[in-house]
């Protein structure tokens, strides 16, 4: 600034003025802000500057994310990011829990963390909305700790590591606001899926539970069905168990039904999906069960059915397409 030598112009400005500066600056550079002055510092750390954060692919050494955190983060995303033990410098204090409580929204997406650090993260951060770990690795101390957050409504878990019995029932039983859920190739037994189709939210209303092969049962998808009646989205595609029956079920259940995916279920006769003639449905994904000739007469006879249209599964996903600048439609960068 213009003025008289010897003179600290930022002085004479306010703190709202100087916050509306450091806002246009990047977050490494509010950070070394911070070493200018007591007042910068504090400045600096004012939680206006770190609502909404991207920290995607980088290397977050020793107690850095809980300092992040600490600056009261509501959006953050963490994809492909490695994140290092311990999340937190000492163990946060109580009247740091307010400010860790602000996040609501994280992306954990293919980020190397380990289940201490999952734990310790959900343990601190109970006021998550939308969730995605997709590729993590999970424990039940985790999802227990996960479970606090009863106001979630959106999880992400496709493709995690160590999903069992144990660690859905204390999803199952604490997070009873969910109403998209995704557990695509999570490896889940028979026991596991009997769990989800007679316990899961009955708030749910898009579920994701593809890659089942020979453990999803037409049994699991009849109790599922039964059990979230409102669901208008489905995915159980690589479920080579099922059979002609499930779409029954499926037809005489979901009556509020847009979007279903049965890709590669090959014991599902094509005549099967005329059902959905009269219905509501939207879009039918069954790829991997068509030529191009059985493709062009089944849309004739389901001409206001979109007919494999989406090659992957949108359901509790953070970003779809190219989109990386935002999570669930929010920007993570000013």
């Amino acid at each position: 600034m213009d003025g008289p030598p010897g003179i600290d112009g930022f002085s004479r400005l306010s703190d709202e003025v100087i916050l509306s500066i450091f806002k246009w600056l990047p977050k490494s550079t509010i950070a070394k802000c911070a070493q200018v002055s007591k007042r910068w510092k504090r400045l600096c750390y004012d939680e206006v500057l770190w609502r909404r954060l991207d920290l995607s692919g980088t290397c977050l050494k020793p107690k850095i994310l809980g300092n992040v955190l600490l600056r009261g983060a509501h959006i953050l995303r963490l994809a492909k990011t490695e994140i290092c033990d311990p999340i937190y410098p000492v163990s946060p204090l109580p009247q740091e829990f307010p400010r860790y409580r602000n996040l609501q929204f994280l992306d954990l997406s293919m980020a190397s963390i380990s289940t201490q650090g999952l734990f310790d993260l959900f343990d601190t951060c109970k006021n998550l909305k939308k969730l995605s770990m997709e590729h993590c690795v999970v424990d039940e101390r985790a999802c227990k700790a996960l479970s606090q957050n009863e106001q979630l409504e959106v999880l992400n878990m496709s493709m995690c590591y160590g999903v069992g019995v144990s660690e859905l029932k204390w999803i199952v039983n604490g997070c009873k606001k969910l109403d998209s859920w995704n557990l695509a190739w999570t490896d889940l037994n028979s026991e596991a899926l009997q769990l989800i189709s007679t316990s899961a939210p009955k708030s749910l209303e898009r579920i994701n539970i593809s890659g089942c092969r020979t453990t999803l049962k037409d049994e699991h998808v009849l109790a599922l069905c039964q059990r979230c009646p409102k669901l208008v989205e489905l995915d159980i595609s690589d479920s080579t168990a099922v059979t002609s029956i499930c779409v029954s079920y499926i037809h005489d259940n979901l009556k509020r039904l847009e979007y279903l995916a049965m890709a590669r279920c090959y014991n599902v006769p094509l005549s099967v999906y005329l059902v959905f003639q009269k219905s509501g449905l939207l879009y039918l994904d069954i790829f991997g069960l068509l030529t191009e000739t059985m493709l062009g007469t089944l849309r004739a006879k389901l001409p206001s059915i979109e007919i494999n249209k989406f090659y992957f599964s949108s359901v509790a996903r953070p970003t779809v397409g190219i989109r990386r600048t935002s999570i669930w439609g929010m920007k993570v960068r000013e």
